[in-house]
């Protein structure tokens, strides 16, 4: 079985008192983790007011990187541990989401 490096890491640093749990994340929870993370979001931008889409951004882009490692954290795992092909859909889903948001922001719904 191929670990991830860091998970390589994380066993070459092992001592007696410490106990490295990893979780795999596999296509169903990814796809929960990043169901609730727009959910999050959406949530997120609903209670907010931002001058501007520049102004909203920046403050989404530090909230939905902070969620994902909370989520995956819960999850005994962590952005490190993700296949890149993993962390490819994450960022694919993040700009689909931002676009959403960005044209909603732009039409005066939020």
């Amino acid at each position: 079985m191929n670990l991830p490096e860091s998970c390589k890491e994380k066993q070459n640093t092992f001592d007696a008192r410490t106990l490295y749990f990893v979780i795999f994340v596999d296509e169903e929870i990814m796809v929960e983790i990043l169901n609730n993370l727009d959910d999050s979001m959406d949530e997120l931008v609903a209670q907010q007011k931002f001058k501007d889409w520049v102004e909203m951004e920046d403050f989404l882009d530090v909230q939905y990187q902070s969620r994902l490692e909370i989520i995956l954290r819960g999850k005994s795992s962590s952005i490190d541990d993700l296949k890149s092909e993993m962390k490819n859909r994450i960022m694919e889903r993040k700009q689909r989401l931002f676009n959403h948001l960005k044209q909603t922001f732009q039409k005066g719904e939020i």
